[in-house]
């Protein structure tokens, strides 16, 4: 019986660890700015959500009051924050 090192080919461990830490790097990186967007959303009396759908896409729902609304990209989620009078 092989060891998983042994089945896999060589080099391709590193391209691996390489393709892991750009993904990781993004992900931090957008987690954050989720995270900055959702606090002063906050700050202004809104609550700000992540939807992941199967498919793994993603949007954002911003809601107050019962009243909701959705935005597809971080971009828009700042235009609608700085149309709501929330710090840029």
């Amino acid at each position: 019986m092989m060891t998983p090192e042994a089945q896999m080919p060589r080099g391709s461990g590193e391209a691996l660890a390489d393709t892991k830490a750009a993904d990781s790097t993004a992900i931090i990186t957008i987690s954050k700015a989720e995270d900055n967007l959702r606090a002063k959303f906050a700050l202004c009396g809104h609550e700000m959500r992540v939807v992941c759908k199967a498919d793994g896409q993603r949007h954002y729902e911003v809601s107050r009051w019962g009243q909701a609304r959705t935005c597809s990209t971080l971009h828009d989620l700042q235009a609608f924050l700085t149309q709501i009078g929330g710090a840029a």
